[in-house]
């Protein structure tokens, strides 16, 4: 996209930070109401959303009801990392190159007293099924995992299917949580390879 501005025309390369909207998208939003009234109004925004819902899920082939919309990134990445607080024991490992939307929230989790551990990168910025293997030995009480995807600085790009493995091996049951808001759209995912993963439709 390019805008004119006087006599300087100006680029827009911010995609990876937020997409400017398509009209044609913008005119499936036009439905208004509460989709949990059962007036008109509320009986034709629940059509759209589950319609939306539907759709999303055939393209992330998943099945509808496992997909939740949200407000955005953040929480969607905050609601499965502040279900540890429901947990009576084990650790959060998280890489050390998550986005501030994971890694700023395990620092108020530590706080409030979950144990945390991280998981270093290589010189490429990927997480390495090595690493993630030595990082689980070191820490034996690992129940969650958070991993990205791509991350939103470097574009590292994460084996998702081989850290998969490397933690169903472990021999502990580990929640595998994956941040996906930059991949999403760009790469081909596999949700069947997480059990929660954020997306961002903005992105």
């Amino acid at each position: 996209m390019q805008t004119e501005t006087s006599s300087v025309t100006r680029h827009y390369f911010d995609w990876a930070g937020t997409a400017i909207p398509d009209t044609a998208l913008a005119d499936e939003t036009v439905p208004s109401g509460n989709p949990s009234s059962r007036h008109r109004e509320g009986r034709a925004a629940k059509e759209a959303l589950e319609n939306a819902r539907a759709r999303c899920a055939a393209v992330l082939g998943v099945e509808p009801s496992t997909l939740y919309f949200t407000s955005g990134g953040t929480e969607s990445n905050c609601i499965p990392l502040y279900s540890n607080l429901l947990r009576p024991a084990g650790r959060i490992t998280a890489s050390l190159t998550e986005h501030p939307s994971v890694s700023e929230n395990l620092q108020t989790l530590q706080r409030l007293g979950k144990p945390i551990a991280g998981i270093p990168v290589d010189t490429s910025g990927r997480v390495s099924p090595g690493l993630l293997a030595q990082t689980l030995k070191k820490h034996g009480d690992t129940r969650f995992a958070a991993i990205m995807a791509v991350n939103n600085e470097t574009g590292a790009i994460n084996d998702i299917k081989a850290l998969r493995e490397i933690l169903d091996n472990c021999g502990v049951p580990v929640h595998f949580h994956c941040d996906m808001a930059q991949a999403a759209g760009k790469i081909p995912v596999n949700l069947a390879l997480c059990d929660s993963a954020a997306i961002s439709a903005h992105k």
